[in-house]
């Protein structure tokens, strides 16, 4: 009796030891099968929500899509009505106007996986987790881009944080009863590790897009995960298939057959619509005529003008764009700038052109504007720019002789643009503040540009240290400054038209101001570069604004004009948007006024 209890003291631990050794390989196999679904269903969670709205509408009630793009990171469609004189709001995820659809659409996939997901609850619930995530996200992200929140926004945002809630109850029947700790790590593992994972991989590979998407999803996650631990676990009506190393496999070979299909034939969708859209634009553009190549540039002339910016659907090569082109003359413009956009790195040194596939401001677009432009007699301003050149900084000088040998690669492609479209005038750059010290730099940089573009030239420098200190203002044709010197609340500009004119003064060159904006905000005045406030919508500070500049500068004998930002290629403005346009705000009133009749 005595020898058998004590084999089975010295079994019991060994079957512990097992139980636990089951249960930590149950639980990788469990966060596996999260790994390798994720994908696919996250791919369908953004087409769920950001394509087939659009696609429902086209189909059965006529719009056209103006827009579509399907790769493997990014399922994105738009749509307008199908015929149209003017710009218009088009729908996608985040507008109001297609909030019942989605609303129906995530709901008709939840009743769905219910239904059929029963007997593979931690796939079901991940699918699910993730549409209410990227529905609550793009709801979210108004928040943080310029449109206020309405209370069906922030209904919907409650739907979808439901829904998000609701797929983590059911991923968590797969780990079975289990203590609170247990609950938020297996959550956290399964549904908020994942994007961490693919953010950081994205960073390592300079991708910032994808980086900044997988990390948007954290915030919603992380809080949807704490909260649904916090309920008991749930009680199963069928209990539900155990998942193991078949589920992995299942999970793997499901990801790796979703990324081929999604590669091919959503690329090949993408593509015929793109080759769809360039063939209506070469129609259309076929009434505008070519700059002749002998067409003189004037050296010196007054810009009335208003930075062109593209925005979806509307990219530069589109026919909302070349209508919202028609609409500026109408408000005394006779100038825009377009800005195409590259991007910068300095670890290491790089200057990326856009893709021209995937690029809303494309060489083609860029074209087509200034035929347009010049047929509708305004001139044009060409000013590529480097995104977020303000954080660029290249302390070491094998460095940044790299850095300006790609950035002068960068200006040569927009230089021969430049020519081929004719545009007035040509911006060698702006906001480079760690970059414009370098003074030998920049002058080889325009002497170069000088060889090949016949036009005028100007820097774009940032208000304050930038512009105040720039040394190469006399190899240009013009001062360049982005105007948003902060304004005291009673709007006195006068001290800012002295630092101006100090600067002129010593170049003898005429300035213009390559930006110059309020947003419709209050207390813009104090920071007029920043549409982020947490402040109420103000279109009277923003009318206030224009007012105090266009009365301090316009008549200057050495200001030779302006261009604000921004008008959206798209429309986009209104009494409820807060950002930077002045469309459909008083502030376009009061440009007009004095682009018609303030005296130049």
């Amino acid at each position: 009796m005595g020898r058998t209890i004590t084999t089975s003291a010295q079994e019991a631990p060994r079957e512990d030891s097992g139980l636990q050794g089951s249960s930590n390989l149950h639980w990788l196999q469990t966060w596996l099968t999260c790994v390798t679904f994720y994908y696919p269903a996250y791919w369908l969670a953004l087409f769920l929500v950001h394509t087939l709205p659009s696609l429902i509408q086209v189909v059965l009630f006529h719009e056209r899509l103006e827009f579509l793009q399907l790769s493997p990171f990014i399922a994105f469609a738009m749509s307008g009505p199908a015929a149209n004189l003017t710009p218009t709001q088009y729908r996608q995820a985040s507008d109001p106007g297609a909030l019942l659809e989605v609303v129906l659409i995530a709901s008709a996939v939840a009743i769905l996986l219910a239904f059929f997901g029963r007997a593979r609850r931690l796939q079901a619930g991940l699918a699910l987790a993730l549409l209410g995530q990227v529905g609550m996200v793009t709801w979210l992200w108004r928040l943080f881009y310029r449109s206020a929140m309405s209370p069906q926004s922030i209904a919907v945002s409650a739907f979808f944080f439901g829904l998000m809630s609701l797929g983590l109850r059911w991923m968590l029947t797969a780990h079975g009863n289990s203590r609170y700790p247990a609950r938020v790590g297996s959550l956290l593992a399964d549904f908020v590790l994942p994007p961490v994972i693919a953010g950081i991989f994205a960073a390592l590979r300079h991708d910032p897009w994808i980086s900044r998407q997988a990390f948007r999803l954290l915030i919603p996650a992380l809080l949807a995960s704490l909260l649904v631990s916090l309920l008991p676990p749930p009680r199963l009506v069928l209990e539900p298939r155990r998942t193991g190393w078949r589920s992995v496999a299942a999970g793997l070979a499901t990801t790796l057959a979703f990324l081929a299909a999604v590669a091919w034939g959503g690329q090949s969708a993408t593509r015929a619509f793109e080759r769809a859209k360039y063939a209506a634009n070469q129609a259309a553009m076929a009434s505008f005529p070519k700059a002749p190549a002998d067409l003189p540039y004037p050296r010196l002339f007054f810009q009335k003008g208003v930075n062109f910016t593209a925005e979806l659907p509307d990219v530069y090569a589109s026919e909302g764009a070349r209508r919202m082109l028609e609409l500026l003359p109408q408000n005394g413009v006779n100038a825009i700038a377009l800005v195409p956009y590259g991007w910068s790195s300095t670890h290491p040194p790089r200057v990326h052109l856009p893709s021209q596939g995937q690029s809303w401001e494309s060489d083609e677009g860029i074209e087509e504007l200034s035929r347009e432009a010049h047929a509708l007699g305004m001139k044009v301003l060409l000013k590529p720019a480097v995104w977020q050149a303000h954080e660029l900084d290249i302390p070491s000088a094998a460095d940044r002789a790299v850095w300006f040998d790609q950035y002068r690669r960068f200006l040569e492609h927009y230089i021969q643009l430049a020519k081929t479209s004719h545009a007035d005038l040509f911006c060698v750059g702006g906001e480079l503040v760690h970059l414009t010290p370098y003074d030998s730099e920049w002058r080889k940089l325009i002497f170069r540009v000088r060889q090949l573009y016949p036009g005028p030239l100007v820097y774009a420098a940032n208000f304050g240290e930038e512009f105040e200190h720039v040394a190469f203002w006399d190899d240009l044709d013009y001062i360049g400054l982005q105007e948003y010197y902060p304004l005291p609340d009673n709007l006195a500009v006068a001290p800012i038209v002295q630092q101006v004119e100090a600067v002129q003064q010593k170049y003898h060159r005429p300035v213009i101001f390559t930006e110059v904006g309020f947003p419709s905000l209050a207390g813009a005045n104090r920071q007029p570069w920043d549409d982020s406030l947490s402040t109420r919508i103000s279109l009277q500070a923003q009318e206030a604004g224009y007012q105090a500049i266009f009365r301090a500068f316009y008549n200057q004998p050495w200001f030779e004009g302006m261009y604000w930002w921004k008008i959206e290629t798209n429309g986009s403005g209104g009494p409820q948007d807060s950002s930077h346009t002045p469309w459909g705000k008083p502030a376009m009133e009061v440009m007009k006024h004095w682009y018609t009749a303030g005296g130049r």
